[in-house]
C-alpha cells in the first residue's frame, strides 16, 4: 500500500499550537529532532488523510488536521490495526506501535472532535524509529511486509531481508524440488541465502546457485570455508564452480575453538577479495569467546551465530550488541533449535523414535523471539512449503514482544530440549 506524505509538524514544548515545517529529521531509536517527545516509545505520532475526512464528515466541519497534534499526516496508507507492522517515510522507517488515543484537547479544538476521532484508528498511530532518515511533504509513505522491508546489513552494501533462507538440501528431497522451494522464499521476498559445501556434500550449494540465478544481482549469497587447515582458494574455486555463480560472502564455517581461531587463514581470504572472488568475510561459531576475540581483531564483515529461544545468554547479550558497536553484521541461526524446539527430533532430520506429544514452542513464537532479539538477518531452514508459509505467517504478524513473554518462551524452551539431544550450538552442548 503506497501513498505520500502531505504535511509534517513539530509538537512545542508546553501544549502550544503546532509548528508546519517542510523537512524533519527522524533520528533512529529516538524521535523527531526538535520535536517536545524524545526517547519514549511515541517517537512519531501519524495519521492518515481519508481518515480525518471521515471524522470532519460526521461533524460538518472542515478543520485544520494539525489539531490532531500529530507529527505526520500521510494519503494513501491505511492505519487501521496496523501494529507491528512497519511504515516507510521517505528514506525512514518507523515500526507502528499502538494506536494514539484522543484526548480532551481534541475537543477544545473541536467540540465532538474526541469522539469522532474515536472509531476506527482514526485518531492515527504512534511508532518507533527504526531507521533514520530526512522526510518532507510528497516524499513517498509505505506499509512494508516483514518479508519485503530491506535495511543495510552492516559490514556491506547490501539491503537485506530481516529474514533469509538456509540449507533445503534434504537429501530425500529431489534437486528440482528444492530449486523450487529456495525459489519459492525468495519470491515471498528473502534476499539473503546461506549454503556451504559440507550441506550433503556439496548438494546446497547446486541448489543455490540454480535458484539464484535468475535475479541473482538482488540476492546476496553466503558461502563457507569448510576445512580450516588447508588452503582457502581452492576451496572457494571448488565452492563458486558447483554454485555456477559469484557468491558475496565466504565465512570460516563452525569455528568454535580459540586454537582453531588464531590459525584461520584471513590472510588468504584477503588476497582473495583483492582478485575480485567474493566482496565480504567472516566466521560463523557456535562458541561466544571466539565471536568475542574476532570482532575485536577487526577481521570480518559478516558474523553468524545462534539466536534463539535456547542459546547460550551471551551470543544476545554480549555478541550482538559488540557486532553493532563494531559495525558488523550479524546473521544468526537456531531460531528453532535445530528443529528440537518446535518437533520431536534431535535435529535436522532425525526424527526421535517412538516419541509422541512432546512439548514443544510454536514457529511464531521462536520467531517472534529472535524477530524482538533483532539481529541483522535471521537465517531460517525451510524445507518445506508448509514450514515456509508457517514462518511468513508468523513474520506477518510479528510484533515486537515484552519481557514477560519473552520470557515465558525462554521457560518453554528449556522444558521442549529436554530428551531431544545435545545443542551443540552452544558451548556447553548438554546445559
Amino acid at each position: 500500500m503506497t501513498g505520500s506524505i502531505i504535511s509534517l509538524w513539530l509538537k512545542p514544548a508546553h501544549g502550544r499550537p503546532m509548528q508546519p515545517v517542510s523537512a524533519a529529521e527522524l533520528v533512529e531509536g529516538r524521535g523527531i529532532r526538535g520535536n517536545a517527545d524524545q526517547d519514549g516509545w511515541r517517537h512519531v505520532t501519524i495519521i492518515e488523510e481519508a481518515a480525518w475526512r471521515e471524522a470532519e464528515a460526521e461533524l460538518g466541519a472542515t478543520i485544520d488536521p494539525s489539531a490532531r497534534r500529530a507529527n505526520v499526516l500521510v494519503r494513501g496508507v491505511d492505519l487501521r490495526e496496523s501494529r507491528g507492522k512497519l511504515l516507510r517515510l521517505g528514506d525512514a522507517v518507523i515500526r507502528i506501535e499502538g494506536q494514539t488515543r484522543p484526548c480532551e484537547q481534541m475537543d477544545d479544538a473541536f467540540q465532538g472532535l474526541r469522539l469522532a476521532l474515536g472509531p476506527n484508528w482514526r485518531s492515527g498511530a504512534y511508532g518507533q524509529i527504526i531507521e533514520g532518515g530526512t522526510i518532507r511533504p510528497g516524499d513517498r509513505a509505505e506499509v512494508l511486509t516483514m518479508l519485503r522491508h530491506r535495511r543495510r546489513l552492516p559490514g556491506t552494501d547490501f539491503l537485506a531481508s530481516p529474514l533469509g533462507i538456509g540449507d533445503v538440501a534434504d537429501p530425500a528431497i529431489p534437486v528440482e524440488q528444492s530449486v523450487a522451494l529456495l525459489r519459492r522464499a525468495i519470491d515471498a521476498g528473502l534476499n539473503v541465502v546461506d549454503t556451504a559445501p559440507n550441506y550433503e556434500n556439496g548438494r546446497s550449494e547446486t541448489i543455490v546457485g540454480r535458484a539464484v540465478k535468475s535475479d541473482r544481482d538482488s540476492l546476496f549469497v553466503i558461502d563457507k570455508i569448510d576445512d580450516h587447515d588447508s588452503p582457502v582458494q581452492p576451496q572457494i574455486d571448488a565452492s563458486l564452480a558447483r554454485l555456477g555463480t559469484h557468491a558475496d560472502a565466504f565465512v570460516f564455517h563452525g569455528v568454535s575453538k580459540m586454537e582453531v581461531f588464531e590459525k584461520l587463514r584471513f590472510d588468504e581470504v584477503a588476497r582473495c577479495i583483492e582478485a575480485g572472488r567474493f566482496r565480504y568475510r567472516g566466521i560463523s561459531s557456535h562458541h561466544p569467546d571466539v565471536l568475542r576475540a574476532a570482532l575485536q581483531a577487526g577481521v570480518c564483515d559478516i558474523v553468524m551465530f545462534p539466536v534463539g529461544p535456547f542459546v547460550d545468554r551471551r551470543y544476545i547479550d554480549e555478541i550482538l550488541p559488540l557486532a553493532r558497536e563494531r559495525g558488523v553484521g550479524a546473521v544468526s541461526f537456531k531460531t528453532f533449535g535445530a528443529g528440537k524446539l518446535v518437533a520431536d527430533t534431535s535435529g535436522y532430520n532425525q526424527p526421535l523414535e517412538n516419541a509422541k506429544d512432546l512439548p514443544r514452542l510454536t514457529a511464531r513464537q521462536c520467531l517472534h523471539y529472535t524477530l524482538t532479539i533483532d539481529p541483522d538477518v535471521a537465517i531460517l531452514g525451510l524445507s518445506s512449503s508448509e514450514d515456509q508459509d508457517e514462518s511468513f505467517d508468523a513474520a506477518m504478524k510479528f510484533r515486537p514482544l515484552a519481557k514477560k513473554e519473552m520470557t515465558s518462551i525462554e521457560e518453554r524452551a528449556a522444558v521442549a530440549r529436554q530428551g531431544k539431544g545435545a545443542c551443540w550450538w552452544n558451548p556447553d552442548p548438554q546445559a
